[in-house]
């Protein structure tokens, strides 16, 4: 069931709720809707309340780029929270929703019982990923999303799935190209001004779920591995042949580590 709420005074918030039992919220990440979850909300709403917003600019929920930062979209989701009298949740974020995570975790501590990055880093940007980043809002301001979608998208997946599945990364591509122009620009600017959040690795007591891919190219296995000694409770999952997109690439997988963190974390309350 699709749900609104009213947030910033007059700004429009819009997310999923499917499944009962303990509350799962799926945060979704960069040129993506919370359809992107779709595996996920099959496998888990089987045993799970299952929370999966759509980030300001998606969907049916209104951008104000202005404000928008990786913060804001913490106390969005916080927002959405207090609304259905969530007081404690386990969150996971793909890519951008891992930044998310982990700014929610900073504000929002005694709200989890644990959080998960999903293809997803604690690092802030390098000087060469904000130049990357920085070139691709040109791009995309010079020719338009389509234009950089169908260029940008492909790098997201490994080869073998590129191979084996073109008509789902066609699909993939064809629900990113609906995302407006000024959506991808804010989420760009939110990602570069980002801090790092190492430190909340180091210091939250609840456990942290890390799924990574052999092949991804946006978050390098040897970028996060660091990151996951961190914690005093980590879960550690690799994806082989996978790239940034394992909740898509491989499915089965992801859910049964999903699961089995959210179960985890339950057992410990």
């Amino acid at each position: 069931m699709y749900k609104t709420i009213t947030y910033q005074d007059h700004h429009t918030g819009a997310y999923l709720v499917e499944g009962t039992g303990p509350t799962v919220v799926l945060l979704h990440g960069f040129a993506e809707d919370n359809s992107v979850w779709q595996y996920q909300i099959d496998y888990l709403s089987n045993r799970n309340k299952l929370i999966v917003p759509n980030f300001p600019g998606t969907g049916n929920a209104d951008l104000n780029a202005e404000q928008l930062s990786i913060e804001g979209m913490a106390d969005y989701i916080n927002t959405i929270l207090e609304f259905e009298n969530e007081e404690q949740v386990i969150m996971i974020g793909h890519s951008m929703g891992g930044y998310v995570s982990l700014a929610f975790a900073e504000k929002y501590p005694s709200k989890l019982k644990g959080f998960g990055l999903f293809h997803s880093s604690a690092l802030a940007d390098t000087p060469e990923k904000v130049s990357a980043r920085e070139k691709s809002i040109r791009m995309i301001r010079e020719y338009g999303n389509e234009a950089f979608i169908k260029q940008a998208i492909p790098n997201m997946f490994g080869e073998n799935y590129k191979k084996e599945y073109p008509d789902l990364l066609a699909e993939y591509i064809r629900r990113a190209n609906g995302i407006a122009t000024e959506t991808l620009i804010a989420y760009y600017e939110a990602m570069i001004h980002r801090p790092g959040r190492t430190k909340i690795l180091q210091e939250t007591t609840v456990p942290v779920l890390f799924i990574i891919g052999t092949d991804d190219n946006a978050v390098p296995l040897d970028v996060i591995t660091p990151q996951t000694s961190l914690p005093m409770v980590s879960s550690i999952h690799v994806l082989q042949g996978v790239g940034h997109m394992g909740l898509w690439e491989d499915f089965e997988e992801s859910n049964f580590q999903l699961q089995a963190f959210i179960d985890f974390c339950m057992s410990r309350s």
